[in-house]
């Protein structure tokens, strides 16, 4: 696996065009997770490993990197994150359903509570009386 992992770009900024646009904080956690990989991966090479063994060594250190799911919007970033790393064959198949299964139950878990509606009062009814 020769390619350079590339992060994703994002586009359409009000700021002046000199200035960076801010990242969401799922791109941001998606860009965080590949530096991880390309540092390590670039690390393992400049060691004399071979290209699988560099793949692997950065491959973990992309999963160290993945978010917890303990908010809602780390939770989005941890699924940003997993479909990035299932494009760049970081996880097996079998590993990223587990793992999107489980930010589903995050999810799930991490919902507000249901407001429940009170009755609306009911208009008397003319015939009993």
């Amino acid at each position: 696996m020769t390619e350079i992992l590339e992060a994703p770009t994002v586009t359409e900024s009000a700021a002046p065009a000199d200035t960076p646009a801010p990242l969401s904080p799922a791109a941001a956690a998606v860009e965080r997770c590949l530096n991880a990989y390309r540092t390590e991966r670039d690390l393992q090479l400049a060691n004399g490993k071979y290209d699988s063994a560099c793949h692997n060594a950065a491959r973990v250190a992309y999963r160290q990197a993945v978010p917890y799911a303990e908010s809602l919007e780390s939770i989005q970033a941890l699924i940003a994150c997993v479909a990035q790393g299932i494009n760049f064959q970081i996880y097996e198949r079998h590993e990223s359903t587990q793992i999107l299964y489980a930010a589903q139950v995050s999810l799930t878990a991490n919902k507000p509570p249901k407001v429940e509606k009170t009755p609306k009062p009911q208009k008397p009814n003319p015939d009993e009386s």
